[in-house]
């Protein structure tokens, strides 16, 4: 969102509020301390502006306003969290927008968004469907409580559209989409950038059911014995509710390396810039964090034929496709991009275009208004129809 904002003030006036949960002070983008900030709204630049490099800063400066809604309480369903919601609800309406762009829903503000009815709603959807494995009663619960007050729904990939238009019953015309621009802040934590090594594989993120991390072991067993000293490296802490399987022991002198921990952003600019390829053999997916970082780095993925991944990595040009579930039709990809320099240098090119044209946050903002002036534009034609008088 800090990307975007950089550009979305070009456009219109552009007021940023980020909602912080207890658990989430440390995450990708703020490697910070928790704050001894109060609950309630907070101006988030006094909060957060030694905690952050200048340059990270200079994001949030673009917005007109920029706040967060600190809550003190983990439990979202609970009076205490809905107090901190209520606040933000009226913060909102003062602020008197033409639209309300909610980036995802969230389970703390949904039972209190009928305040806000009247305001022009945008709800962007990064994920759908739960990802494999993640799916339980407080998402759909968030989904049935939001979904009522939206007037357009944004998803990051267009092959999505069909399907969601079918699952939840909304009409086609209500839905848009948009690609997401390269993830490069958290190069802003790095002095210097190391050199890229031969010959390192990285698999990164969150590890869930759905990254198909049992695949890339097998993979890596069959890359080991056909070229020898290769360095796989996994990095990403495991969700509570899930047990990674144990890395293989490889032949030939290749190794895997785990760390299985939170990976902070000096740390993730690091492996991105050390490794040889990227790797995300997903079983589903909308789109990933994890691609768009490598673009940031200009890395090759190989990722799965599935979902919206195919709208990102353009198979032969930034990246290479394989089937979901194919270790060795990933094992084949990864030996390809390994063992030819000159098709990596050829796809480094092709990422730096598209990360400056179509996989840019100018891209993502442009479509992003033409959103924002269809629902201001419905939202008024419905107004005008509700106050014709029957005759």
């Amino acid at each position: 969102m800090l990307s975007l904002a950089r550009e979305m003030h070009r456009h219109l006036d552009f007021h940023l509020l980020l909602e912080m949960s207890p658990e989430a002070w440390s995450s990708a983008l703020f490697d910070v301390s928790p704050q001894p900030l109060p609950s309630g709204i907070t101006d988030g630049d006094a909060a957060l502006k030694d905690c952050v490099p200048a340059s990270i800063r200079a994001c949030w400066q673009q917005a007109k306003t920029f706040d967060l809604v600190v809550h003190d309480f983990p439990k979202a369903l609970h009076p205490r969290t809905w107090r901190t919601s209520l606040r933000a609800a009226r913060f909102i309406r003062a602020l008197r927008p033409d639209v309300l762009h909610l980036d995802n829903y969230s389970l703390r503000l949904a039972p209190l968004l009928w305040l806000l009815r009247g305001i022009p709603t945008v709800l962007t959807l990064h994920d759908p469907e739960p990802h494999s494995g993640e799916g339980d009663w407080r998402i759909e619960l968030a989904r049935r409580l939001t979904f009522p007050h939206v007037d357009r729904f944004l998803l990051l990939n267009e092959s999505g559209k069909p399907g969601f238009a079918r699952r939840f019953g909304v009409e086609a015309s209500r839905i848009d989409s948009a690609l997401l621009g390269s993830h490069g802040l958290c190069k802003e934590w790095m002095q210097g950038a190391p050199a890229e090594e031969e010959r390192t594989v990285l698999f990164f993120g969150r590890l869930s059911p759905y990254k198909g991390l049992p695949v890339f072991y097998a993979a890596a067993e069959i890359v080991a014995r056909r070229l020898g000293a290769v360095r796989f490296i996994v990095a990403g802490r495991p969700r509570p509710d899930y047990t990674p399987p144990p890395p293989p022991t490889l032949a030939n002198g290749a190794r895997v390396e785990v760390l299985d921990r939170y990976i902070h952003n000096r740390e993730t600019a690091e492996l991105f810039s050390r490794a040889t390829a990227v790797a995300c053999p997903y079983v589903d997916a909308t789109q990933s964090g994890v691609v768009l970082t490598a673009f940031a780095f200009g890395k090759a993925v190989v990722a799965s034929r599935i979902g919206g991944l195919p709208e990102y990595v353009e198979d032969g040009i930034t990246g290479l496709l394989v089937e979901p579930g194919d270790a060795n039709g990933l094992a084949d990809a990864l030996v390809r991009l390994l063992e030819d320099g000159e098709l990596r240098r050829r796809m480094r090119a092709a990422i730096g275009l598209r990360v400056h044209s179509q996989l840019s946050w100018a891209a993502t903002a442009e479509g992003l208004v033409q959103c924002y002036r269809r629902a201001i534009g419905e939202s008024a034609r419905s107004e005008a129809a509700g106050a014709i008088t029957p005759s």
